[in-house]
């Protein structure tokens, strides 16, 4: 990472660190953003270069995606899936695969309290559960779009019913086990929760597949 890149990254770190902060100390409502900006030493401007609302830096901590979004959130589980499945063997396998990709760079251990504390507010927040809502079906289209592809079909024609549906299934699985997760205040590993979520849908998406 080159030094403009690092000076990036470090901005952005900054106003995650102190959107986290403020939102835990007087609330999401109560903080605006000029007071993240002020706190993380930025302009109001250079803020907003680096994200859209105080919503969308909560939010992309679970949906970004890429090197950057890694290194500032910790990972991105919702989209666990989205750097492409790779070719040939089963999609079970594939996903497998992906997710060991995951295991190996640390992004569910690194960023476990961030992740947490992001979710929770999500799920304590009518505002983030919504937006929480819009992009996770963004995701799905994207999954679905993925699946497609390995099998050459689309999957806005009728022929693509099968892939919504298991993307839909997939997604929901993931989601699902971030409840859980939250639920049982984080203790148990994600990794290894990934690992029997897959487990459990191994037979539908084996059957699926054919």
């Amino acid at each position: 990472m080159g030094l403009r890149e690092m000076k990036k990254l470090k901005v952005r770190q900054a106003i995650q660190r102190e959107t986290l902060r403020l939102f835990e100390e007087r609330g999401y409502r109560a903080t605006t953003v000029e007071e993240i900006a002020a706190a993380a030493e930025v302009s109001t401007t250079t803020f907003y270069r680096y994200y859209s609302s105080k919503e969308d830096v909560i939010l992309s901590g679970v949906h970004d995606r890429g090197p950057e979004a890694a290194e500032t959130s910790g990972g991105h589980p919702l989209h666990f899936a989205d750097g492409g499945l790779p070719e040939g063997g089963s999609l079970l396998a594939g996903l497998r695969v992906m997710l060991a990709g995951v295991r190996a760079s640390g992004a569910f251990d690194e960023g476990r309290a961030e992740l947490l504390t992001r979710l929770r507010m999500i799920n304590r927040v009518p505002e983030l559960r919504a937006l929480n809502a819009q992009r996770t079906q963004e995701g799905l289209r994207e999954l679905a779009r993925l699946l497609a592809a390995r099998d050459g079909t689309d999957p806005d024609a009728p022929e693509g019913y099968r892939t919504r549906v298991l993307a839909a299934a997939i997604g929901g699985a993931v989601a699902e086990t971030l409840r859980f997760w939250v639920d049982q205040d984080g203790e148990p590993d994600l990794d290894d929760l990934f690992a029997r979520t897959l487990d459990l849908l191994a037979p539908a998406v084996e059957r699926a597949s054919h």
